[in-house]
């Protein structure tokens, strides 16, 4: 399980307690709360979907850089205390910072327990998932979380958080169920991404103490029709929409359809990427690899995580795609190497637009022709403040045994609607102006 230390959301169970290690990326920003955020992008809450079915668009904000993810407002208990989470499809447990917590950040939000006349504790003998996993009350369940890439000079430092686990309301985007959470009262010191916002929205299957994630108990609460849901970013990268129960189709560009791709079985959201080549689709290089490659070994799939700001590939693929784009580039590429080997630039639009488009194919759902979904030059090469707003690799190694992730950036020109029941991911071309 040691391998999964690196940069996935996969739980991981021992006999004292459940360990989930997860992949989130970001850099600071600065935003007091989640409603000065709205404001500063302008956005507005909630939208309901155009078509029939409860459904619930809600607006996200964040970016690609500085702030490196997107998150929502979600409010808990009766009192609705109020909390910025990152909406992440790499991990699935609702986590927010408590008002005792060692480590969190002072400017958090934090949960006071004393306040909902609505929270109850998750007892020890109310989940299997926490038998035997309760310290200092010896009643009440409690979690550990372990996650990378939280420190962003070091990314495999790990960090660490854990604390009780509760059952309450909740809230977001006008929806309202019951759903178990935990609250953070011990947090590494140094864990950035919960130096901006408060805490973590999980998105995929199971918590790490084995009850439903919150979008199962909106369903269940019957306030959305299906497990479903879908998000885009704008064009700006500066916001987007988080849909609950199904896309909204006013997101999706004219005249476009889904092309679906076969989930694989897994806890996290794995797709079934099968090669990788730069260039146009009838002129490109085909990285000389075999599927395998790209299937993060026996995951048998890429991880989709939105949680993560850009593409990070293990050693073989990063060399081949180097390659690949020295051969397509032929000299035209301003900088290429030095890209590759870390360094940010100014490059002017047409240098730019010079470079090639990277396209992932995936298996499609209905065994045809591949699911091609391309990133182009401004998918591949983005701005970071933090080095002068200079353009970099939106492309990481992560080791020649590292994960393959598909962040952000490739999602960025994408309605990407994810289907627990139906076991697919849809991809269609994003209107942006309605993300």
């Amino acid at each position: 399980m040691l391998a999964f230390v690196a940069v996935i959301a996969l739980a991981a169970t021992s006999a004292a307690r459940a360990t989930a290690v997860h992949s989130l990326r970001m850099e600071p920003a600065r935003f007091g709360n989640a409603h000065e955020a709205r404001a500063f992008f302008g956005l507005k809450w909630p939208r309901v979907h155009p078509f029939g079915g409860k459904n619930v668009s809600v607006p996200l904000a964040g970016s690609i850089y500085p702030l490196g993810i997107y998150y929502v407002s979600i409010g808990i208990g009766s009192s609705n205390q109020q909390f910025k989470v990152a909406v992440d499809t790499g991990s699935g447990t609702l986590i927010v910072p408590g008002k005792q917590c060692d480590g969190c950040s002072e400017t958090a939000n934090k949960f006071d327990p004393a306040l909902s006349t609505s929270v109850q504790k998750l007892s020890c003998s109310s989940s299997n998932e926490c038998y035997n996993r309760c310290f200092f009350s010896h009643t009440q369940c409690e979690f550990q979380n372990t996650y990378q890439t939280c420190v962003l000079n070091h990314p495999t430092e790990p960090c660490t958080i854990s604390g009780p686990v509760w059952r309450d309301t909740f809230t977001l985007g006008g929806l309202r169920a019951t759903s178990t959470f935990g609250e953070i009262t011990e947090q590494t010191k140094d864990f950035q991404q919960l130096a901006v916002i408060d805490g973590i929205l999980g998105m995929t299957g199971s918590t790490s103490f084995g009850d439903p994630i919150p979008l199962f108990a909106l369903q269940k609460a019957g306030q959305i029709d299906e497990p479903v849901f879908a998000f885009c970013f704008n064009g700006d990268r500066l916001r987007g929409r988080l849909m609950l129960g199904g896309a909204d189709f006013g997101t999706v560009a004219r005249g476009a359809t889904f092309a679906y791709m076969p989930l694989i079985q897994s806890d996290s959201f794995v797709l079934p990427l099968n090669a990788m080549s730069v260039g146009t689709h009838s002129d490109g290089t085909t990285l000389p690899l075999p599927a395998s490659a790209y299937q993060n070994g026996y995951l048998g799939g890429a991880i989709l995580d939105s949680g993560t700001n850009i593409l990070l590939v293990p050693s073989p693929v990063y060399d081949a795609l180097h390659a690949a784009y020295s051969k397509q580039c032929a000299g035209r590429c301003a900088k290429l190497d030095q890209l590759f080997g870390g360094a940010c630039f100014n490059l002017t639009d047409v240098q730019l637009e010079a470079y090639p488009p990277l396209t992932l194919a995936f298996d499609s759902a209905d065994g045809g022709a591949s699911v091609l979904i391309d990133m182009p030059p401004r998918a591949l090469l983005v701005r970071n403040p933090a080095f002068g707003n200079q353009l970099c690799l939106g492309i990481k190694d992560t080791g020649r045994s590292g994960f393959l992730i598909i962040g952000d950036t490739t999602m960025w020109q994408y309605v990407v609607l994810l289907d627990r029941d139906k076991q697919r991911a849809g991809w269609a071309p994003a209107n942006a102006t309605a993300c």
